[in-house]
């Protein structure tokens, strides 16, 4: 199933990836939200985000609004409703931890393979290349390293820094991994949105201390 995942429904998740990094910049945190975000929004789960902008003078978050809230001009507000066709099985990230080693980040989905090496698989490849993988059968990409064996397609999107003038501008600090049961699940609209949400992310954060590239 698609899940009508169209410019619309993209647009949606774009305005959602922005509300959660919006001030923070720790990458680490602000990658575990965003791949909670999409393992949810692909899959149509039944959920309900409250605003992470109300926080305490100690930046304590305050989550006591109960999905009751009448804050609905958030963009972190919304509920949809389960679909029994799962269109992703893991969503998550790989971090430039060593040289040309990509090492697991925060993910959604059954437990990873550990280490993949740049060029090496779907994600090795895409962080040598610098360049999004989209794949329609992963039984057919030449070393396709099966850490789910239910995955059948896959895309992977470079997370590259763009910010002029740091240290390791240009550079892969990781990847988006996202994996489906599928064959032919993933399209150009997904490479375009998730790209930019990818963007968003990269826009946020700061790697130094978690890439080994910054």
């Amino acid at each position: 199933s698609s899940q009508q995942r169209d410019s619309s429904f993209y647009a949606s998740v774009e305005a959602e990836a922005r509300s959660l990094v919006k001030g923070e910049e720790d990458a680490i945190a602000n990658m575990a939200n965003i791949s909670s975000l999409l393992y949810q929004r692909l899959n149509g789960i039944d959920i309900t985000l409250e605003s992470h902008e109300d926080h305490d003078d100690d930046g304590n978050s305050n989550m006591n609004k109960g999905p009751s809230s009448s804050s609905s001009s958030s963009a972190s507000s919304f509920k949809e409703k389960k679909n029994p066709s799962i269109v992703s099985n893991w969503v998550g990230f790989y971090i430039t931890r060593r040289p040309s080693m990509l090492v697991l980040g925060p993910f959604q989905g059954k437990p990873a393979c550990l280490r993949i090496p740049f060029g090496r698989g779907v994600c090795g490849n895409s962080a040598m290349k610098k360049q999004t993988e989209l794949v329609v059968d992963v039984h057919h990409y030449p070393g396709h390293i099966a850490c789910d064996s239910a995955s059948q397609s896959e895309i992977v999107v470079p997370l590259i820094n763009k910010k002029k003038g740091t240290k390791g501008e240009g550079e892969v600090v990781g990847v988006l991994d996202i994996d489906s049961p599928h064959v032919g699940t993933f399209s150009e609209i997904d490479r375009e949105a998730l790209e930019k949400i990818v963007d968003i992310l990269m826009e946020a954060c700061s790697w130094e201390g978690i890439s080994c590239v910054v």
